[in-house]
């Protein structure tokens, strides 16, 4: 019997939410928010705010996680999320009528404002913002605390909470799995980090990392690029056509890194090395994988001497040979080696350049909550918005909704300027 299974109020953290936590630190050391993320619905029309208010005090009475808190088992020192036995339900929920001549960008400024504002120690580690148009259309934002969920489980909370709006009570044990602490595979870990080892060891041997700005960062910033159906399949069809079938995530993260070492040359840095870690669903399509996070990370880098064909070919090689050796996996296992470890050490191993890299790449290729609807009214749009830590301080983040592509650039204040970021968002559209 595992010891989450002895106490059903203590949720250990596994290998990469550890790595969270540390990222979680560097946040909060720079100005703005936590390492949090929005996932953005446009609606066709307005949910009712008292009903919503109501599923979102139900959804924390089933979720007393929610209100939890960060501990270590004072024995073996791992870490752990801490439920109280019982949730007192706040009220999340904040109601916007806009009535500004240009409601769009109203909207932008308050869903950034919203990214920015960091959760409270003692309030649940998530909140909602409804932003009501003149036209009767809505914005609703969720802002998840990424120690206790990843983009998918995010989704995935989305899809709970749209079920209380249609009546149903789920059972909530059935979405947290009994997991660790993982104190008797020591000897798989060592294993899994030597992998891991020999992986750094090469993208080190690329040289130092080009980076963005050693500057801390400041407040985030983000910008969305749609591709409807015609310009995703026109994507899908150079990407088979230039990478081969099934290879569109190396062709992206080709197209970015080509736009970033574009960026450093125009900064009169002609020979960069852009590394960026490309996070990985490790996910096994459970129900009861709702909290938590659940991906990996591959590093993926280039050189700016390489052509076009070059670079997408070392990125082709660089997918099959991260699967082929199982170095997400194996990263997950050997990071829980680093759990006794206090949480500044981790938080400086997160923003070194060989691990945070030049800019963060993520795609969300399944969707999580495929409704068509939400709250009763008509999904137009559904994106997501990460919340970068200041090293890297750029970020991609890519989820795809049926035929149709979304791309977010994220970024913290001052790391781009605007000429730059028109370079990376005609690269990618």
């Amino acid at each position: 019997m595992t010891a989450r299974q002895n106490n059903p109020r203590r949720f250990y953290l596994n290998g990469i939410d550890w790595i969270v936590q540390g990222m979680q630190y560097n946040c909060q050391a720079a100005p703005g928010g936590n390492y949090q993320f929005l996932i953005i619905s446009h609606l066709a029309g307005t949910p009712g705010p008292g009903r919503l208010r109501g599923c979102l005090h139900k959804l924390q009475e089933m979720f007393p996680l929610l209100s939890g808190k960060l501990r270590r088992n004072w024995f073996n020192l791992a870490p752990y999320w801490q439920a109280p036995f019982k949730a007192v339900p706040e009220d999340i929920l904040t109601v916007v009528q806009l009535n500004e001549p240009d409601p769009e960008q109203a909207c932008h400024q308050h869903l950034t404002g919203f990214l920015n504002t960091p959760f409270k120690d003692d309030m649940p580690k998530l909140a909602a913002m409804l932003l009501i148009l003149p036209d009767g259309s809505s914005r609703l934002a969720l802002n998840f605390d990424h120690c206790l969920f990843d983009a998918a489980g995010g989704e995935q909370l989305i899809t709970v909470l749209n079920d209380l709006w249609n009546g149903a009570e789920p059972d909530a044990s059935g979405f947290m799995a009994a997991e660790g602490p993982w104190l008797n595979e020591w000897r798989h870990q060592f294993v899994c980090g030597r992998t891991v080892n020999r992986a750094l060891l090469a993208v080190r041997r690329q040289g130092p990392p080009s980076v963005l700005s050693s500057k801390p960062g400041g407040s985030n910033r983000y910008v969305l690029i749609q591709l409807d159906e015609a310009g995703f399949a026109a994507l899908m069809k150079r990407a088979d056509s230039e990478a081969g079938p099934m290879m569109l995530t190396p062709y992206l993260v080709t197209t970015i890194q080509e736009a970033l070492h574009r960026i450093f040359s125009r900064r009169g840095d002609p020979n960069s090395i852009c590394v960026c870690p490309m996070t990985v669903s490790l996910r096994q399509g459970r129900r009861d994988e709702l909290f938590f996070n659940r991906w990996s990370l591959m590093p993926m880098y280039s050189s700016s001497v390489s052509s076009h064909e070059e670079r997408l070919k070392q990125q082709v090689g660089l997918f099959y040979a991260y699967m082929k050796t199982k170095l997400p996996y194996s990263l997950t296992k050997a990071c829980l080696l680093c759990r006794p470890l206090p949480l500044p050490l981790i938080a400086g191993f997160s923003q070194k350049p060989v691990t945070s890299g030049t800019a963060a790449i993520a795609l969300l290729s399944q969707m999580e909550f495929d409704s068509v609807s939400m709250f009763g009214e008509e999904i137009k749009a559904l994106y997501h918005v990460p919340r970068i830590p200041p090293s890297p301080g750029l970020g991609i983040f890519m989820n795809r909704r049926g035929s149709k592509l979304n791309i977010t650039l994220s970024w913290t204040d001052g790391i781009i300027d605007d000429d730059e970021l028109e370079i990376l968002t005609a690269a990618i559209s």
